[in-house]
């Protein structure tokens, strides 16, 4: 959604078709305002947080895959912010998510520039089932169906969307937002570049079918 004094426009996307979602443990809806996070990274005993001067209590952050310098393991900010350990780099993209809620972010838009996402869902025509990595006749092994502990609070509720090239382009249209940019100044500086995108308003409903089972 765009609004401005001059009034408000909006561009409908479906699921599948330019994104998909990892939800929360419960259903949510909103129409929030979106931020841009940078990387959506935080380590306070290197001294970077994308999150430092940026609000984003009751938003839509916008955050891209990977860390300062993250391209170019050459580059002084990849020596320094690299995270230690096989897993290290996973964990970090997972760990994001729970970041992003501590801060107050109602949901997360992922971004890998560059990467076709639709790759992941969309249909093939000779095969049944299509993946990035593979095609197939039967489905192989997903994590659409999870087990959870309910708790006291909606802790690990913030649906995480990955779009397509087109959803991100409407999202930055008009905002000066460089993704190509960002990262080069990043690495460079390594200082956050956070920002506000004006008048930018994602709207959006999930649900998710659960069960208790015991």
């Amino acid at each position: 959604i765009n609004r401005n004094p001059g009034g408000e426009s909006a561009v409908n996307f479906g699921y599948r078709t330019d994104f998909i979602v990892r939800t929360g443990n419960v259903g949510l809806s909103a129409d929030a305002p979106v931020v841009f996070a940078g990387y959506g990274f935080a380590d306070e005993k290197k001294g970077y947080d994308d999150y430092a001067k940026l609000d984003v209590k009751g938003r839509v952050v916008l955050i891209l895959a990977g860390y300062p310098g993250w391209k170019d393991q050459n580059s002084e900010a990849y020596k320094k912010f690299k995270p230690e350990g096989r897993h290290a780099e996973f964990s970090i993209e997972r760990g994001k998510a729970l970041t992003a809620e501590k801060r107050g972010a109602i949901a997360i838009i992922q971004v890998r520039p560059g990467e076709d996402p639709s790759a992941d869902w969309s249909d093939n025509l000779i095969y049944p089932v299509k993946g990035r990595f593979y095609e197939a006749d039967v489905p192989m092994r997903t994590s659409e169906t999870r087990m959870v502990l309910p708790e006291d609070t909606l802790s690990g509720s913030v649906p995480s969307f990955t779009v397509t090239t087109r959803v991100i382009n409407q999202i930055i249209s008009g905002t000066g937002v460089d993704f190509e940019a960002f990262e080069k100044g990043v690495q460079e500086k390594m200082i956050p570049a956070s920002k506000i995108l004006p008048g930018k308003y994602i709207s959006f409903k999930t649900t998710v079918e659960s069960k208790i089972t015991k």
